[in-house]
């Protein structure tokens, strides 16, 4: 998986309109767009910049601001009246891996993997019609695939993301690639949804994917499922893999068994 803004961009779920219910917090809702303002490349902010990105208006931008900053989620340097995510918000993320069944499992065999191949691995969760980086070791060689923790892809054009999808029930796979602006990103990038529903099928019935330069040129992904003691997908992980070192031939020869063999290790240990 490569970083893509377009993508990340043009696959990002709608929120749906929630102002009118009675239990929507709508102050709680303005601080969280503030958050998330701080991302794109650019860490330091002006209130201003803020106050544009946020789109909440420049009164409640500031008291929301304010807020954070006194609360110790948002720092401010004071020489250029900037501001900027404050090492507090590493907390939120902490509680988040260290209660998460699949990263507490699976983080073991992941490096245990990473190191049989020196390639970039990644532990991937569906969130609505998007698929979001969990965990992720890079890769040790020069070139790599640039993939952070958090990023997010549209689901339709990763390999992991596909899996999450083919493990799915038929009626709600086809429902979230409906809900899908399906772009074409690549010449390989498969849109046509009745396509989309085959290859899932496929996917099942083979227990893996090889994605081929579906979001990114240059790029493969392997990717297999992580699955809970009832058989319910939980989370994929894949093998981001660069074209110029690797054939289709080696991929499924040497790269499938083992992500494979990973995603059965890890699906064993978090069914206890």
């Amino acid at each position: 998986m490569a970083k893509h803004d377009d993508p990340v961009t043009a696959s990002a779920e709608s929120a749906p309109d929630l102002s009118a219910n009675s239990l929507f917090v709508s102050s709680l809702a303005k601080g969280i767009k503030i958050l998330e303002c701080f991302d794109g490349g650019k860490t330091w902010l002006s209130l201003n910049e803020i106050d544009e990105r946020a789109n909440i208006g420049k009164s409640a931008a500031q008291r929301a601001v304010f807020t954070l900053h006194a609360l110790g989620y948002i720092r401010k340097d004071e020489a250029s009246k900037r501001y900027q995510i404050s090492p507090k918000m590493l907390s939120l993320t902490r509680n988040f891996s260290s209660g998460h069944n699949v990263l507490e499992a699976g983080m073991a065999e992941l490096l245990r993997f990473h190191e049989e191949t020196g390639e970039t691995v990644n532990i991937g969760e569906r969130d609505g019609k998007e698929l979001v980086c969990i965990a992720r070791i890079p890769g040790r060689h020069v070139v790599t695939i640039n993939v952070g923790v958090g990023w997010r892809f549209p689901i339709y054009a990763t390999g992991p993301g596909l899996v999450l999808l083919a493990y799915e029930p038929e009626e709600v796979a086809r429902r979230i690639l409906e809900s899908c602006d399906r772009v074409a990103y690549t010449k390989q990038t498969v849109t046509d949804l009745d396509e989309l529903m085959d290859w899932l099928r496929q996917i099942r019935k083979d227990g893996f994917v090889i994605a081929d330069q579906l979001l990114s040129d240059g790029e493969y992904s392997v990717a297999a499922p992580i699955l809970g003691a009832d058989g319910k997908i939980l989370a994929a992980c894949n093998a981001s893999l660069p074209v110029s070192r690797w054939s289709l031939h080696d991929l499924n020869t040497k790269m499938v068994p083992g992500v494979c063999r990973t995603t059965r290790n890890i699906s064993r240990v978090v069914s206890g």
